[in-house]
């Protein structure tokens, strides 16, 4: 009996011998360990616990384990870690955490639900940091897919990044190659060092130009290359601008201005193809073309599009000068009262005349304004111009308003700066279109410029090719409304067309505002507006746009 008891005694020793041992090498060990109840309140942290996370034992007993949540992980990671845990299976995943102070680190996970006597259930998280890891292996892939220099995307990046974005985006994309030009002379000229700060700054710029896009690359020594998702064709000729801008260019680099040129060339997905690997190859054919043509040359690989781009090209380069050099100028068209052919008013409408005296109308550069970074100048010009001449004539004077100006919040800014006296005698134009396109806003917006003081008038121009906005016209707090010169065109010959401008005015009338024929050429149109009760009349029956000096005659 004494042996027996001595053997249980020397059994239970060497059992809290391996306890202790076991519970000292657990406390002291590398490994991440952590022991929760089953409601995930921790029990237990080891002092590698304390050692990665940074907070102390004390701060952990009691807390749920949700203390060192990063919030990179989403919800389904923690439903199919419980999922896991709760049905008696072990969960493992790598996953981030977040230390004490805030900072990030990655832990092999592995939570192993573990059943005592009296099925009590704990669950014990065994861990390993693995955080230098992580970093090395993303350090490897940023090496893989980025260049070291600029930070952009290297030409492996960059096939995998387009090629993505080709799959899931097949609307239209442009590729884009631009090649410093002599880059090899730069280098030479001013040392290696200028010359990586060059490339630097350089993509720098283009980061700049092509802000909408993550696509940038650059993918030889001294090529860079973009891919951009458009939403319209129109957006091809905006990018070919932002390349010619880069043409002959200084970068600043230290204390020496160094003088830069470029050749680019440019292909459209899916026209030119609908690979990466196609559209590289016949966009670096055109890169090629453009080198040997000279300094500053871009080419489209398709040269249709390329006579286009030159065309449209030359239209920014004349807004750019008519902006700069103060070239813009109203001519004006007068209006008259349909019943006296007594002059009415004048519409202001613009042209660029050049230094060479060659007159542009806005058929020419319109569309491109609207659609450029020039139109706010353009319009604080246009509006001050206006003011200074009803303050010199005192007479009625309408001026078109872009549908971008007007859609910003601003247009009520710039009109409330106006002095009253003046502004009752402006009349503010926008096209049916604009309207059309967002008429609860546009109404809100007009219904703030009929609440100023003495406010301004509003005429919608080219009405009637939109009729849809009919339905509005009820409730639309608008002094004016211009019938289209399509419907004026036609009414001695065209029945219906007849009809719909007989209907605008009727309709007009009755809502108690006044309505303008434009387009009027003919004494036969005159006659008709008059029969149909329009109240004012415009067109080359009466004047064609005509320069200030000669309005003077039709004012006095």
């Amino acid at each position: 009996m004494k042996n027996l008891i001595e053997k249980e005694s020397q059994k239970a020793n060497e059992i809290l011998q391996e306890n202790t041992i076991i519970a000292e090498a657990l406390k002291n060990s590398d490994i991440w360990i952590l022991v929760t109840d089953e409601n995930g309140n921790i029990l237990y942290v080891n002092e590698a616990v304390e050692r990665i996370s940074g907070y102390k034992k004390e701060e952990l007993i009691g807390k749920n384990p949700r203390i060192f949540k990063s919030g990179l992980n989403p919800p389904e990671f923690y439903k199919e870690m419980w999922d896991t845990i709760l049905s008696g299976r072990v969960f493992n995943a790598i996953t981030p955490n977040r230390k004490k102070d805030g900072e990030i680190f990655h832990v092999d996970l592995k939570i192993i639900p573990v059943r005592l006597t009296g099925n009590v259930l704990r669950f014990v998280a065994v861990a390993k940091d693995v955080t230098e890891k992580i970093r090395l292996s993303e350090r490897v892939q940023r090496l893989h897919n980025y260049d070291a220099l600029t930070g952009l995307l290297n030409m492996n990046g960059f096939t995998v990044n387009v090629s993505q974005k080709i799959k899931e985006t097949p609307g239209l994309g442009l590729f884009i190659l631009i090649d410093i030009y002599n880059m090899s002379s730069i280098n030479k000229a001013y040392g290696i060092n200028i010359g990586d700060q060059l490339l630097i700054k350089f993509a720098e710029r283009i980061k700049k130009s092509f802000e909408n896009t993550d696509s940038l690359a650059r993918i030889s020594a001294d090529t860079f290359g973009v891919y951009l998702i458009l939403e319209s064709s129109d957006e091809i000729y905006k990018a070919y601008s932002k390349l010619y801008e880069m043409k002959n260019s200084v970068l600043k680099i230290d204390d020496k201005a160094v003088s830069v040129n470029i050749n680019a060339a440019l292909s459209v997905f899916p026209k030119d193809g609908v690979s990466f690997n196609t559209l590289y190859e016949r966009t670096d054919i055109a890169l090629q073309k453009a080198k040997k043509a000279g300094a500053g040359v871009i080419l489209f690989f398709d040269s249709e599009i390329e006579r286009e781009a030159e065309k449209l090209w030359k239209v920014f380069e004349l807004l750019k000068k008519a902006t700069e050099e103060k070239l813009f100028i109203f001519y004006y068209q007068p209006y008259f009262y349909t019943e006296s052919l007594r002059f009415a008013g004048a519409e202001a409408l613009v042209r660029i005349i050049d230094r060479n005296g060659k007159l542009y109308t806005p058929d020419f550069f319109i569309d491109q304004l609207e659609n450029s970074h020039y139109l706010s100048a353009f319009e604080n010009w246009a509006i001050g111009e206006v003011i200074e001449k009803i303050k010199k004539w005192r007479i009625n004077i309408s001026i078109n308003i872009s549908g971008n100006t007007f859609s910003n919040p601003i247009i009520l800014s710039l009109l409330s700066a106006i002095p009253s006296d003046v502004r009752d005698k402006l009349t503010i134009e926008i096209t049916e279109r604009t309207f059309i396109k967002d008429p609860y806003y546009t109404m809100q917006i007009l219904r703030e410029i009929k609440s100023m003081d003495s406010p301004p008038k509003i005429a919608i121009d080219d009405f009637g090719t939109g009729y849809s906005s009919m339905i509005y016209l009820r409730d639309l707090p608008v002094d004016i409304i211009k019938i289209d010169r399509t419907f004026i065109k036609d009414i001695v010959k065209d029945k219906k067309s007849l009809a719909i401008v007989q209907t605008i005015i009727d309709l007009t009338r009755r809502l108690e505002k006044k309505t303008l024929a434009e387009g009027v050429e003919t004494e036969e149109q005159l006659e008709i507006l008059k029969s149909a009760g329009c109240d004012l009349v415009q067109g080359f029956l009466f004047s064609k746009p005509v320069p200030e000096d000669k309005l003077l005659s039709f004012i006095a």
